[in-house]
């Protein structure tokens, strides 16, 4: 339950708590501590759980994961459990549902979302913003898809770059053939 997951990242023991959702997704918000696993792939989490192995005790270390809404921690702790991870613990009803009954605690940034608003808190109460702009790195958090439509990247970008670079994520695709108009 959240409030089990609360009280694990509140103490002190050994854990690991892992996001297994995409980078775009954690780059604007994580719990505090995560492993934000450079994964884009389920083959590439098989490595992951393999490298893991190494860094703790699979007997002994709990791990922690967590996604949006839950669904993906089902595919990703039955990998843990197959590479010998005992303690796996999933956060029920993901971070959409740590938020409604936890608030921010233990939390950083805001949660990315699949709907047109991208980028949202998890409650009412105020969060830094974590999130970098792609291009010159201060602190922002609003998504914008490349304007080159043959790349379409998803990146953050502060206003100022985002003008500058004309809706693109690199000078390469601003000069490419194919380019949305920037409004």
């Amino acid at each position: 339950s959240p409030s089990k997951w609360k009280e694990m990242l509140a103490q002190n023991q050994e854990k690991v708590v892992v996001d297994v959702r995409n980078q775009y997704e954690s780059k604007v918000g994580h719990f505090e501590g995560a492993d934000l696993p450079p994964c884009e792939t389920f083959r590439e989490f098989e490595q992951y759980a393999e490298d893991l192995k190494t860094k703790v005790d699979p007997k002994k270390t709990p791990v922690m994961m967590y996604c949006t809404g839950g669904i993906r921690c089902e595919f990703y702790s039955a990998v843990l459990m197959e590479h010998g991870f005992e303690n796996v613990y999933q956060l029920e009803g993901g971070v959409i549902n740590y938020g409604i009954q936890e608030g921010s605690d233990h939390w950083l940034g805001k949660l990315f979302v699949f709907d047109d608003r991208l980028v949202v808190p998890i409650s009412d109460e105020k969060t830094e913003v974590i999130g970098k702009c792609h291009h010159c790195e201060t602190a922002f958090e609003s998504y914008y898809n490349c304007a080159n439509m043959r790349c379409n990247k998803l990146f953050i970008c502060c206003k100022e770059c985002l003008k500058e670079y004309v809706g693109c994520c690199s000078s390469d695709c601003q000069n490419a053939e194919h380019v949305r108009p920037y409004h």
